[in-house]
């Protein structure tokens, strides 16, 4: 069976009397004025209380034993009503739709001195419901007596009257005294306490009878009256429940870096810290505190703290928890420079999967190669310019910013040789070089080789066309610039090198082939296309026997490939 409260009103000396008062029995007609019923007589209203919060008022009045009485009609309403005047017989006094048992009789019982409704409905606590009853005979039609006295009942609910004790640490049990707090349903009665958080929270309870509940007080609660909630009312005590543990009541900054200052505001944390300590999460943080006050603790947080709840124990009683969160902090980019598309490494801390977002002037959205706790590699986007680079935590939360440009794609230009010139060993030409000055080396390409040493020093002006390393003949030459994992080549050019005399077939050995080759060239001028400075190693303008002889002077030479 639910909860119920009942209150009950008791209606005595309702009888089947002649005329308009007085005593004695039911005689003449009923269907005439003289006949009808004499009005019922309210003698005492009292209260009964069950379990739980009021749900219906019990009425009870005297039985009428006339065997003519079939029935009683109860009437209820909120505002108090002079009895009506008599009326024709076939009008009730009151309106029926102020009628309980929703508007039907309640039936004569069989026997006994008392009829008892049970009149069920919504009551409001506080509010006031003023009842009369009538007797109907078995006439055709059936005829009401005058309405009874009036009976009145408020409702009210539980009532609490003392609190004790009045202070108390979490854990411990209080009392609370009063009245109609009924049988305990664990669905629907609760004792109320104040959360750090101002929501309402439940303490368990120890027992519970209609005038006493023992209750444990729960972890997390501050000082605050106490409410007794019996269903849908509320009771509160007078007195305040102070509350002794240490509270929690901010953290400055709950929402922060490491290795920085953290304040702790409260109270009850003591004048000193003595053996008091504070728990950040699972860690031991004490010995990071720098001042400690009553209302205020001061410490470093440590740098594994990516998140947990501050706790301060005092005299061995807990405080409520904080919690605090550790911003995503950069700590290095790959560089401080890079061009669109290119990858970008950010080494750092407290970067929480998943995979948050990394912004340029807290906009521009960057693409996520890999993200780790402490790394993350993105693919860059923008136009070139200056920005603040930061990361943005999958909960929202900020980092500090980084400088950070978007530079120019890598370019480079090649410069100081002429198609025109003929370069021998004697009188190599220097490379001319333009490049970003934030390459980190630079290559000279011939022929799609790499030729020496790479220069590796803006203005990279060490470059010098290899001749002695060249065979005799025409050769594609260009530059190819680094940065990170960037590289751009320079436009080619064709330049033409005289490097060994007598290789006439450019193989870079001086030998009998030279002398065949030559043959070929014969009577070859400096003025026909086909001529070549190597088919002519004596210089003077024309290919021919006199050539031979110096063919045959370098006999066997060769280059130093």
């Amino acid at each position: 069976m639910s909860k119920q409260q009942w209150f009950v009103l008791v209606v005595a000396g309702l009888g089947l009397l002649a005329g308009c008062g007085g005593g004695g029995t039911l005689s003449g007609d009923l269907g005439t004025a003289e006949g009808r019923l004499a009005a019922p007589r309210m003698v005492s209203v009292t209260a009964k209380t069950a379990s739980g919060a009021p749900v219906g008022i019990y009425v009870t009045w005297t039985r009428e034993p006339d065997p003519r009485a079939q029935g009683y009609y109860l009437y209820r309403y909120t505002e108090s009503t002079r009895p009506p005047e008599p009326g024709p017989d076939d009008n009730p006094p009151f309106p029926i739709d102020l009628r309980t048992n929703d508007g039907e009789m309640i039936p004569q019982p069989d026997s006994g001195d008392y009829v008892t409704f049970n009149d069920i409905f919504e009551l409001q606590v506080g509010m006031t419901y003023y009842y009369r009853v009538t007797v109907v005979d078995d006439d055709e039609p059936p005829q009401e007596s005058y309405p009874s006295d009036e009976a009145s009942w408020m409702v009210h609910g539980q009532n609490v009257t003392g609190l004790a004790p009045t202070e108390a640490y979490w854990g411990e049990d209080v009392t609370i005294t009063g009245d109609t707090f009924g049988v305990y349903d664990e669905g629907t009665d609760e004792v109320h306490f104040l959360g750090v958080d101002s929501s309402q929270v439940a303490g368990e309870i120890v027992s519970w009878t209609d005038t006493e509940i023992v209750v444990t007080v729960p972890e997390d609660v501050v000082t605050s009256p106490l409410g007794v909630v019996i269903g849908s009312t509320i009771a509160f005590t007078d007195d305040d429940l102070s509350i002794l543990n240490p509270i929690i009541t901010d953290i400055d900054p709950a929402i922060g870096f490491v290795e920085q200052d953290l304040t702790v505001s409260g109270l009850r944390f003591g004048s000193d810290q003595g053996e008091s300590t504070v728990i950040m999460g699972t860690t031991d943080v004490t010995a990071q505190v720098s001042s400690w006050a009553d209302d205020q603790i001061v410490l470093t947080v440590p740098a594994e703290i990516g998140r947990g709840s501050a706790r301060v124990t005092v005299g061995g009683h807990p405080s409520n928890r904080k919690l605090f969160i550790a911003r995503p902090e950069i700590l290095e980019l790959s560089t401080s420079s890079a061009q669109e598309g290119e990858l970008l490494t950010i080494t750092g801390r407290h970067f929480v999967l998943p995979a948050g977002e990394v912004e340029l002037d807290g906009a521009t959205q960057l693409q996520v190669e890999s993200w780790t706790t402490d790394s993350i590699t993105v693919t860059l986007a923008g136009d070139t310019g200056s920005y603040l680079l930061s990361v943005v935590s999958n909960e929202g939360h900020r980092s500090n910013d980084m400088e950070f440009e978007i530079v120019e794609p890598l370019a480079i230009a090649l410069s100081g040789l002429d198609p025109a010139e003929i370069y021998r060993p004697d009188a190599p030409p220097a490379i001319g070089v333009t490049t970003a000055a934030d390459a980190e080396r630079v290559e000279l390409i011939i022929d799609d080789a790499v030729a020496g040493d790479p220069s590796t020093t803006p203005p990279f002006d060490d470059l010098v066309l290899p001749v002695d390393l060249l065979r005799n003949g025409f050769h594609e030459v260009k530059l190819r610039a680094y940065r990170r994992a960037i590289v751009a080549d320079s436009d080619s050019i064709m330049v033409t090198s005289y490097s060994l005399v007598g290789d006439v077939n450019a193989d870079g050995l001086v030998n009998d082939d030279d002398r065949l080759a030559l043959i070929t060239h014969l009577w070859l001028t400096s003025a026909d296309p086909g001529y070549r400075a190597w088919y002519d190693p004596n210089e003077d303008g024309l290919v021919n026997e006199a050539d031979l002889s110096a063919v045959g002077y370098h006999w066997d030479e060769a280059l130093e490939l």
